[in-house]
Parts: C-alpha cells; sequence; structure tokens
C-alpha cells in the first residue's frame, strides 16, 4: 500500500492561482479541519487519514499534520471558476517543492477537496475513480 504523508493528506486535503487571494474565500475556509471521509484511486482510505489534523490561515498559508510528520504551504485559490479551484504549493516537509491542483467546495463546516497526486489534469468532479491518483477527501471543521 502507498504510504501516505502529511501533504499527500492535504494534498491530501486540505486553495488556480490567482493573482490576488479572494480574501473572503480564505477567511471562509480558515481554521482547523479533521478529515471524515476519504478515497484514493476509488478505493476507501478513510481510516488511513483519521489522524489528520490541516490548520488554514486567512492568508493562505496551511500547516498539515499526520502520523507525527508535519507539511507546510500555501494554498491559492481561483472561487470564480466552476469548481472552485486551489493549488496547494508545498514550502517545507514531504511535499516542499511541490504543487497539487484540485477543486474543492466548502459548505458551512464542511469542506471537500478533489486533488490530483499525479501529473494527470486538475480533476473537474468530485469523484475518485479506480486506476487514478485522484485523492477525494471530506473535511469537517474542528470546534
Amino acid at each position: 500500500m502507498t504510504r501516505f504523508t502529511p501533504a499527500v493528506a492535504f494534498a491530501l486535503a486540505t486553495l488556480a492561482v490567482a493573482s490576488a487571494q479572494p480574501a473572503d474565500e480564505l477567511k471562509g475556509a480558515a481554521g482547523k479541519w479533521t478529515v471524515t471521509k476519504a478515497a484514493l484511486g476509488g478505493k476507501d482510505v478513510t481510516k488511513a487519514f483519521k489522524g489528520v489534523e490541516l490548520v488554514l490561515a486567512p492568508d493562505g498559508a496551511y500547516t498539515l499534520s499526520l502520523s507525527g510528520e508535519t507539511d507546510k504551504g500555501t494554498v491559492k485559490v481561483d472561487a470564480a471558476k466552476t469548481p472552485k479551484q486551489m493549488d496547494i504549493i508545498g514550502n517545507d516537509g514531504p511535499n516542499a517543492g511541490k504543487t497539487f491542483k484540485t477543486i474543492y467546495k466548502l459548505a458551512g463546516d464542511t469542506m471537500t477537496v478533489c486533488y490530483e497526486l499525479g501529473d494527470g489534469p486538475r480533476p473537474t468532479a468530485f469523484e475518485s475513480k479506480a486506476g487514478t491518483k485522484v485523492f477525494l477527501a471530506e473535511y469537517k471543521r474542528a470546534k
């Protein structure tokens, strides 16, 4: 089985590069998040990601922790696209130097993010099909 690193969890879990950050969008996503559901390549991997802790800052910085490993970086959102797009850029940790293309939706205290973890195109639907490197994660805001 594939070894999961923190960024795979935020890139896995848990914003297309826009010239300026939409402040309201980032404020709405700011906070601490935990994984409630996860699928990779069409398989349920929720159990492997139950320990993920994702913290998003209003300025687009993120910290993701999983199994004692920490990944840090930034997210860039393009909320004008449908579905909304996010690029996750690893700066420090196992995903330093990597960029993950995602789509996302935010509904109250639930955030769903669909990541392309390989070299494929950005996902266009919130699904993880067998034989792909698409990771689909649902996060709940920690209280």
